[in-house]
């Protein structure tokens, strides 16, 4: 019924986007959609916490439209933001009694310097309003970061393969649905959802975007799905997940999006080797890793074609950016703003640093960046010390990646996996017992000795 009723609200704003079903009927059908869902959900995990970031996978894709059915940016206001907005008051209200709980001062100085630090680039912005939705994003990460950590551990261990389940059936989804719109382009000449054709060079290249916006940054979410897909895949499971694999690392190739694409093919095989146990599961992974990740690249190919090798690998002009980036933190330390079209203005090529970190200190000054990435590698940390590593390997995959993109930040979904590691409690599943023996290698029941009776 949960992922019945997640593709119900995902074709709901699929429809929407297509042929406009106005406000009302929108609102309300979402509206109820959202809410039985939400109750189907929290009665399986009965914590609130897990419910939320189970909804907040669901609700990722639509995560650029807002509740009303126009684009997040006439109103930011999907039910993402209001997921992680249930998880701050909530947090919120859960501050009594948690003094003890042994936070770490020098984390809780890194939030409550970079909640006074965030303030001043809006206020600098010469746009308020551009400014503003800047501002939105980065607040919602950060706040709802902080009441993960604050509420730490409050997510049972049972709950968390349940939440994985809703990221990678949210990233299959959508790959399905990425082929699917290639496929209706390709052959059919559809246009269907959000799909772009733009000159590369001397060839055009097609970007299909289903409904993401700044899909340099979103599609990362796919190939962080392939590190919890590649945690699955066993001798029970693989028809289930090798098929979910091999469809994300194509769909990921459809979007046309290189960052994405080719910092995962860097990356997977590393995860492989090191992640997986035995010599026998590391080849047969690999093989199975790299015929996927062949598939990607062709595609990659064929829908951002290119007449040799050097157009393959251009940097697009961005170490020209990262450059006239770091002249500009040069030029005024304090930062220019959270408005990304004045920033674009300024730059070299008219186009924003594809760098997160450099984005940061243009906005906000040298200082601005500093508590953020030392929170994001905290988080990082976190995951390697309690033992997630699927987790640990998508955090890796995204910060790498960031280095690439205009934001990390412009993705969203990262504050999954990053409350997530604040959230779960693993004690649960250090204290496990452990499995039965099979019953070869169960000890035999001891017989008591018996007298033999003699009768005299």
């Amino acid at each position: 019924m949960e992922y019945l009723l997640s593709a119900a609200l995902l074709v709901l704003n699929l429809i929407d986007y297509e042929r406009d079903l106005g406000y009302i009927v929108f609102t309300a059908v979402g509206t109820a959609l959202f809410v039985l869902l939400f109750i189907v959900v929290f009665r399986k995990t009965k914590n609130f916490l897990a419910t939320c970031l189970i909804l907040m996978c669901h609700t990722w894709q639509i995560s650029w439209i807002n509740i009303f059915g126009d684009p997040t940016a006439d109103l930011q206001l999907p039910w993402f933001y209001i997921l992680g907005a249930m998880i701050v008051v909530y947090g919120a209200f859960s501050l009594h009694g948690r003094g003890k709980k042994g936070y770490s001062p020098t984390v809780l100085f890194l939030f409550f310097a970079f909640l006074v630090m965030f303030n001043y680039p809006l206020f600098i912005s010469k746009s308020f309003n551009e400014g503003l939705k800047e501002y939105i994003m980065i607040g919602f990460f950060v706040l709802v970061l902080l009441s993960a950590y604050i509420l730490r551990d409050e997510v049972p261990y049972h709950c968390y393969e349940r939440i994985k389940s809703a990221f990678i059936f949210a990233a299959v989804t959508t790959s399905v649905l990425l082929i699917f719109q290639y496929v209706m382009y390709s052959r059919f000449g559809m246009i269907l959802f959000k799909l772009s054709l733009s000159k590369y060079f001397n060839n055009y290249q097609l970007s299909c975007r289903l409904l993401m916006e700044d899909h340099s940054c979103s599609t990362i979410m796919l190939g962080c799905a392939v590190f919890y897909i590649g945690d699955r895949i066993k001798k029970k499971t693989w028809f289930i997940y090798v098929p979910s694999l091999l469809a994300v690392l194509v769909a990921l190739a459809m979007t046309s999006r290189r960052t994405s694409t080719l910092v995962l093919a860097g990356i997977a095989m590393i995860y492989v080797y090191f992640h997986f146990k035995g010599v026998g599961k590391k080849l047969l992974l690999s093989i199975i890793f790299g015929i996927g990740l062949i598939a990607m690249i062709y595609y990659l190919l064929i829908v951002r074609p290119v007449d040799s090798f050097s157009q393959a690998v251009s940097d697009n002009g961005r170490f020209e950016n990262y450059l006239g980036a770091i002249d500009l933190i040069g030029e005024n330390p304090l930062g220019y703003g959270y408005d990304s079209n004045y920033l674009a203005s300024l730059m070299p090529r008219g186009v924003i640093p594809h760098n997160t970190i450099l984005r940061w200190a243009c906005m906000g000054g040298v200082l601005f960046p500093i508590p953020l990435a030392a929170l994001i590698l905290y988080v990082m940390r976190c995951a390697r010390l309690k033992g997630m590593t699927a987790d640990y390997w998508v955090l890796l995959y995204t910060i790498i990646s960031s280095n690439l993109i205009p934001d990390i930040l412009n993705a969203r979904f990262f504050i999954i996996p990053c409350a997530l590691v604040f959230l779960i409690d693993m004690r649960e599943y250090d204290e496990a017992p452990p499995p039965p023996l099979p019953p070869e290698e169960e000890e035999a029941p001891e017989i008591p000795e018996q007298t033999e009776k003699v009768s005299v």
